[in-house]
This record gives structure tokens, C-alpha cells and sequence, in this order.
């Protein structure tokens, strides 16, 4: 149900007062504000009005709106590109910004809401809808029609919209009854051409997810490289042959059904991939995708040493911030195994650049990082092994804006996370399939305040991989996997991988 207007005064309000101000903060750029009135006399749940963005794009960075009274009421900031009129019936094709509870500072007073930020493109109109679950926003009643100027400035316009009534029968609380012409009561405080603090919260966000996803991916690559080229070196088998007329023999290792081993060389490639969903407040996505390629030798009967090359591109949209990168990195890779025991240890360094909505800003990267992950086999039977595994893995980006919105920011994040799991491994004719559980804690520590939730959260997450290995012809082997990480989290990701030993 829904409730109807509440009127204070009959008649209409008094004339809007409109200008722009500086506004105390802690933002990297001018601040400015844009306040239609708080004159009231009306009011009811909500406000839905359009905007209308001038020649350069710009960050919302707060609010300012005119509660009835002093109680506690829940807010709710929701936006879409496009008008009000018409889209006021359901929450579908509408993003929610924000919630927050607030303590209202009274009847024509200010109530400030530290709202989490959102860039708004230039010469684009929006939609906003500031719906409380009580009925204590104030507005006035409009001396214009829906549509027509409340309060402008040389980078923003605030039309006349509507009042609006909560829906306590809708889970968004949208389908109420509308009142019109009415106009929102408040200050929309912004900076100009995307705010450098959220701009690189966004990056930072970006890239300390990327970069934890890529080495978490190079880390499982290199782990199984380094295990296969073991295996192939130990399936090997030597041609004793003698000489005619000497009575000396002679060794010789052959590699013929080694995939990917050549003398003591072996060599392999992988694709990999991964695609992250509800990243940040947007509801988001975070993917990316790349080639890396490696070799390694045998240093002794049981370790290999060797070192990977990899690339890979990564994009991310979220709430209308969008960043496109790319990572070039070196892993040099040791393995071991003797008997039952297996492990792996690698670093990994590489640079990269970013460019964010569209080259309006533009950073540099580099990340530097430390894995292992060691093992123990217990056979089960009926060629099924199972593998109780250990894993850390400690890296840190470092983010340095190059040009435009981000000129002149920098951030880093410090990520840490501990893995223990099993794997199961089940041996077939044409090759082995494999399955794990495993149980990660994530911690990330980054200098820089974000003011979204972007970075996957703290704590305990599961992940679930599955894959499995066959032969080629001529002698080439296949790899696939595939994993799914942050179970119980606010952030999925979905890891891929495609790997084919080349044999020469």
C-alpha cells in the first residue's frame, strides 16, 4: 500500500532560491554545490526529478536533503540515463547508489548525506529518485511544470519533478502515487570532470582486484607447469645402444612420449580467463583475459626451475565508471616433488597502464608478488588420489595516475591470502580429471579510504575447481580447468584456463 500527500501549506511555496557554492571536504578538486531551496511546505516518501549535466562530466560526492523532523529514516538514492517521466512504476533498468539511514536535522535545515560517489557524463540526462521507507522528506510545490529549470549552474540543471509515495507493497518501494509539479528540496555537491577521489578509488579497486586475480592465476598455472614437466621427466626412458667393435654403450634419453619435453627442456603455453560479477556498488562485472607461455629445466632429480611470460587485458564497469588495462608480467618458478610430497614457489613482477572512461584518465601499475602452494598424495584406490593442499600467496600493487582525471593520484593495495583445501584426482585411460574444495582467507590493505565497496571483503570464501588433462595427437597433451572462488562473498569470480604442452 501506499500512503497520499502530505500537505503543510496550501498555495504554492515560496520562489526557489538557486545558486552555487564551495563546500568544505576532503576531495582532491573543487567542490561545488547546487541547491534548489528548503523552503517546504509539502512533503511525503520521496523525491523523482532529472538532471541534466553540462558540457563536462561530473562526480556526485554528497547531498544535502530536507527531513521533516529529527527521527531516524531510511534513504534510498536510485539513478538511470534517461527521465523520470514514465520509469517511475518498477526498479527495472534502475541502479540503487545508496542506502543510508539518517537522523533528520529538522524542518528547513540541511541534512547531509555522505552519499558513495557516481560520475555523471557530460551532456547526458538522468533520473533521481530519493525515496525514504518513512514519509518524512519535505518539498514544495512547484510554480512550474514537470521538466522546467528549478536550480542551474554552468555544469548542472535541477528540473521540477514529482513527489512521490512509498509502495510498501513493492520490495523497492516503487509503483506509489505521484504527486506533480513538485520540486526536491535540497544540494547536490560535486566536482567537475569525475572527482579525483573517486576516480582513483575506482582504479585502485580495478586494479588491486586484477592484479590479485592474476596472480592467483599464474600462481595455479605455473603450480601444474611445474608438475607435469616432473611427470614427463620421470616417464622417460633410456635406449642403451654399443658401439661396433669398441664394446662401450652409450645412454640416450628419449623424449618421445613426453609432451612438451624436448632434451631437458620442457615448454608449454596457456590461455586463461576470469570474470567477476558484483563487483562494487554498481553491481558490476570485473573480467579479463590472456596468454602465458613458459619453460623450464631439470636441476636435479626431483626440481625444476623456469620462467613464464604473461599478458593479460582486464576490463571493469561499475555504477558508470568503466577501466581498461593490461598487465605484462615475469614469473620465474621452481617445483618439487619427491614421493607423495609436491609444491611449487614463484615470483612474479610486471607493469601495466589503465585507462578509465575512455582515456579521461590514465594510470600506470606494478605489481610485485610471492606464491606457494605445496601438497601431500594419498592414494585411495581405484586410481582416485587425494591431495590435502597448503597455499599463500602475498602481492602489492602500486597505482600511479599519468593524465587526466587521475593525474597526479597514486594508491597501493597489499594483498594476502591463505589456502586450504583438497584436491581430488581420479586417473582414466585417456587421461586425469580433478576436483577440489578449498577454504581461502583474504586479507587487503590499501592506504587509500575507498568509498565503495570494490575490493572483494575480508574473511573466509570457498572456491570449487574442476578440470582434467588429455593426449593429442602427435604427441600433444591438453589441460582445461575451471574454478569458481569467493563462495559465501560478496564477490564471485569465475577462473578459466586452457593449456596445451607443445612438443618439438
Amino acid at each position: 500500500m501506499f500512503r497520499g500527500e502530505r500537505m503543510k501549506h496550501t498555495g504554492f511555496a515560496l520562489a526557489l532560491a538557486a545558486g552555487t557554492a564551495l563546500w568544505a571536504g576532503q576531495a582532491h578538486a573543487q567542490e561545488l554545490k547546487l541547491t534548489t531551496t528548503f523552503a517546504g511546505g509539502n512533503g511525503q516518501s520521496g523525491n523523482a526529478f532529472d538532471i541534466r549535466v553540462g558540457g563536462s562530466a561530473i562526480t556526485l560526492r554528497a547531498l544535502e536533503l530536507h527531513l521533516d523532523g529529527t527521527s531516524a529514516q531510511r534513504l534510498n538514492f536510485w539513478f538511470r540515463e534517461g527521465s523520470v517521466i514514465g520509469n517511475l512504476g518498477s526498479s527495472v533498468g534502475w541502479t540503487r547508489l545508496d542506502q543510508a539511514v539518517l537522523t533528520g536535522a529538522g524542518s528547513g535545515n540541511p541534512t547531509p548525506w555522505d552519499i558513495a560517489d557516481q560520475v555523471f557524463d557530460a551532456n547526458t540526462e538522468y533520473a533521481i529518485l530519493i525515496l525514504s521507507e518513512g514519509s518524512g522528506l519535505d518539498y514544495t510545490n512547484s510554480p512550474s511544470g514537470v521538466g522546467t529549470d528549478a536550480a542551474s549552474d554552468a555544469n548542472l540543471t535541477i528540473e521540477h519533478g514529482f513527489g512521490v509515495a512509498y509502495n510498501t507493497g513493492d520490495p523497492d518501494g516503487f509503483g506509489g502515487s505521484t504527486f506533480q509539479p513538485r520540486t526536491w528540496n535540497g544540494s547536490i555537491i560535486y566536482v567537475l570532470g569525475g572527482n579525483l577521489g573517486s576516480a582513483s578509488d575506482a582504479l585502485t579497486a580495478t586494479a588491486g582486484t586484477s592484479a590479485r586475480l592474476i596472480v592467483i592465476g599464474a600462481d595455479g598455472v605455473v603450480r601444474d607447469a611445474g608438475q607435469v614437466s616432473i611427470a614427463a621427466r620421470n616417464s622417460q626412458f633410456i635406449l642403451t645402444r654399443s658401439e661396433e667393435g669398441t664394446g662401450e654403450t652409450n645412454g640416450v634419453i628419449s623424449t618421445q612420449g613426453a609432451p612438451g619435453l624436448a632434451g631437458n627442456v620442457y615448454a608449454w603455453a596457456e590461455l586463461t580467463g576470469f570474470r567477476s560479477n558484483d563487483f562494487g556498488t554498481g553491481n558490476g562485472t570485473l573480467s579479463g583475459g590472456g596468454l602465458q607461455i613458459g619453460a623450464d629445466v631439470g636441476v636435479g632429480p626431483d626440481m625444476v626451475a623456469g620462467l613464464s611470460l604473461g599478458h593479460s587485458q582486464v576490463k571493469s564497469s561499475d555504477a558508470g565508471t568503466t577501466n581498461d588495462g593490461d598487465y605484462t608480467y615475469l614469473q620465474p618458478y621452481f617445483s618439487y616433488r619427491r614421493g607423495a610430497w609436491a609444491g611449487t614457489a614463484s615470483l612474479i613482477w610486471g607493469k601495466g597502464s589503465f585507462d578509465q572512461n575512455a582515456g579521461a584518465g590514465t594510470a600506470d601499475v606494478e605489481l610485485a608478488a610471492v606464491t606457494f602452494e605445496g601438497g601431500y598424495d594419498n592414494a585411495l584406490g581405484g586410481n582416485l588420489t587425494l591431495t590435502p593442499t597448503v597455499g599463500l600467496i602475498h602481492g602489492r600493487e602500486d597505482t600511479d595516475g599519468t593524465g587526466g582525471t587521475l593525474a597526479g593520484t597514486s594508491s597501493d593495495v597489499t594483498f594476502t591470502q591463505v589456502s586450504l583445501g583438497a584436491r581430488l584426482t581420479h586417473a582414466t585411460g585417456q587421461g586425469t580429471l580433478f576436483a577440489g574444495l578449498h577454504a581461502e582467507y583474504l586479507n587487503n590493505d590499501t592506504v587509500s579510504v575507498l568509498a565503495q565497496n570494490l575490493l572483494a571483503n575480508d574473511g573466509w570464501t570457498g572456491r570449487l575447481e574442476l578440470g582434467g588433462e588429455t593426449a593429442l595427437a602427435n604427441g600433444m597433451q591438453l589441460s582445461t580447468s575451471v574454478e569458481v572462488s569467493g563462495l559465501g562473498g560478496d564477490m564471485q569470480t569465475a577462473t578459466g584456463a586452457v593449456k596445451i604442452a607443445l612438443r618439438f
